[in-house]
């Protein structure tokens, strides 16, 4: 009996992972919330499920300061670090087996440094175990009402049964504001010194925007580069999200772009506004360069800019070079063409049957994509697929370099939700075929 239970708890852990995968995908989201009347300003898909990253510390701290309330804990109290802990990949303090800090010290480098040791060894301190620790994390979601996040580990480091929504975060971060009045603003905390050496705080929109007080940065390859911010002018104080930015630039220029509209504009009005795809659109694009090897991970493009972006004004991205390959490149069967429409593509276009080389990556790991054009620049392919996305708004923006065109794609998508997306395209008079990736 025993034995067919824990292969039922086996079973019902895998579908919980196969589900978590399923709905949890690369993809940009924001939210910005109103902290008094919790009424939504600007939103854009506020409920998809994506990678927190390091946003989870943001729930390990709401466990820590709710334990440090209770009297279960003081800003004194030891935290060791086991080998476990101290082996954690970066960013981390580099604190050995056996050693300890403060739980003092411990929270500014969760703040300031993001450090995944400590968010392990405070963990393992807090909990027991990770294992319990994340239990009491989940426990503590749902008392929260952030009914589509599950944790599982107190770092963010990728899981992929490790998961959010733009609103389970603003949740989340109304809930430490309020609940912890004491400690919220050890979140402006600027550096902090372990063992020698001063750690800065890299939460640049705190610095730059005046009447930001935190909170948190966040970056894994799965997640793109997210933000929680919170910032008061004239009384007013909004909750912001930013998940899946292309780079920490785009990511915090959007951010203060946002809450300057927030506070000017955003108030005026009953209805929840859809952020500008003017300010969004480079958030979207994904570009998979060309590949010889199978991969699962979705390639972020990281473009430096040295300009700010002004609110809802278009971004300029230099063009990719394609990369150089010295060794000999997989030549892979040609793109399977499943539409059955007829038409003759025009202007600087491939209908896309020269072989691949190297598989495309799908931007959320599902089988299909609409290719609405594919061009010898790589900026005219990603404005066909940005006015394609705008007219469906549907599917991912992805870019796939074959070597020769730049492929405009709308992938995440199963093939029924492919054709009808090519469908409603061709309505709009815009060409396209469905892909199987």
């Amino acid at each position: 009996m025993k034995k067919i239970i824990r292969n039922l708890l086996a079973i019902q852990l895998i579908i919980t992972s196969i589900i978590a995968i399923a709905y949890a995908e690369t993809g940009f989201s924001a939210f910005i919330v109103d902290h008094r009347s919790g009424k939504p300003i600007y939103e854009h898909d506020a409920d998809a499920r994506r990678y927190p990253a390091s946003l989870t510390k943001v729930m390990t701290l709401y466990i820590v300061f709710e334990d440090l309330s209770k009297g279960k804990l003081s800003l004194n109290t030891k935290i060791p670090f086991s080998a476990k802990a101290a082996a954690q990949p970066p960013s981390k303090i580099g604190a050995k087996e056996g050693s300890a800090i403060t739980l003092d010290t411990a929270i500014k480098a969760l703040i300031v440094k993001s450090a995944n040791d400590v968010a392990l060894a405070v963990a393992e301190k807090v909990g027991g175990s990770e294992e319990a620790f994340a239990r009491r994390m989940n426990a503590t979601a749902k008392r929260l009402g952030m009914h589509s996040s599950n944790f599982v580990n107190p770092h963010g480091l990728f899981n992929p049964s490790q998961y959010t929504t733009a609103r389970d975060m603003i949740k989340l971060g109304i809930a430490i504001h309020n609940h912890f009045p004491k400690y919220y603003p050890l979140f402006q905390t600027p550096s902090f010194d372990y063992n020698g050496v001063t750690f800065t705080s890299h939460n640049r929109v705190n610095k730059d925007f005046p009447g930001a007080d935190g909170i948190k940065t966040g970056y894994i390859r799965k997640s793109g580069f997210n933000l929680m911010t919170s910032a008061r002018r004239n009384n007013n104080r909004v909750f912001a999200v930013v998940l899946g930015g292309r780079t920490t630039q785009l990511r915090d220029d959007l951010m203060i772009s946002m809450l300057n509209e927030s506070f000017t504009t955003g108030y005026r009005g009953r209805s929840v506004r859809e952020i500008s795809p003017y300010i969004t659109k480079d958030m979207t694009v994904l570009f998979t360069p060309t590949k010889t090897v199978t991969s699962d991970k979705t390639v972020l493009t990281n473009n430096k800019r040295t300009q700010q972006i002004k609110p809802n004004t278009a971004v300029a991205t230099a063009t990719p070079k394609p990369k150089v390959n010295t060794k000999p490149e997989l030549v892979m069967p040609a793109l399977v063409l499943e539409s059955t429409s007829e038409y003759t593509p025009a202007g600087d276009y491939d209908p896309g049957n020269t072989p691949i080389r190297g598989p495309i990556v799908s931007a959320s790991g599902l089988s299909h994509a609409v290719q609405v054009g594919a061009f010898k620049d790589y900026n005219a392919a990603r404005d066909k697929a940005r006015e394609a996305y705008e007219k469906v708004r549907n599917g991912n923006v992805q870019i796939f370099n074959t070597g020769e065109y730049y492929r405009a794609l709308l992938s995440g998508l199963n093939e029924s939700e492919a054709e009808a997306t090519c469908t409603r395209l061709r309505q709009q008079k815009t060409d396209c075929f469905v892909i199987a990736l």
